[in-house]
């Protein structure tokens, strides 16, 4: 076998293993707890929301009351997660969105809803 040969073989095996890497990252599933308890960021308590719809990635809104703690399904690593805070007549009264990785969340990978809505920045 010549070396070129075995430089063009190495090379499609590198390829392919690296679309098998990028296929697997992207298409994993991850399940991320949600929470609307109160926290503290930067010294400043932040209570919890008495009603808020999560939508991460544009799947279906989930509805959150305040002291809920649910789990989410979120598929690939890279994710946006909007919350709208509702009044009482389930009208939006603000909305927020915040860009997070599933590396950025921990062990297990949990998502605290005060905190993350107090950190981003307002929708137009």
């Amino acid at each position: 076998m010549s070396i070129k040969r075995v430089c063009i073989n190495l090379g499609l095996v590198l390829c392919l293993a690296g679309l098998i890497a990028w296929c697997v990252l992207t298409g994993k599933a991850y399940d991320i707890v949600l929470e609307n308890t109160p926290t503290t960021v930067a010294g400043a308590e932040q209570p919890a929301l008495e009603a808020v719809h999560v939508i991460i990635d544009k799947q279906e809104p989930v509805l959150m009351l305040e002291g809920d703690r649910i789990i989410s399904t979120a598929i690939g690593v890279k994710h946006k997660i909007r919350i709208d805070v509702l009044d009482e007549d389930d009208k939006v009264l603000e909305s927020r969105s915040h860009t997070y990785t599933i590396h950025d969340l921990g062990t297990p990978p949990t998502l605290n809803i005060p905190a993350v809505f107090a950190a981003s920045k307002a929708e137009k």
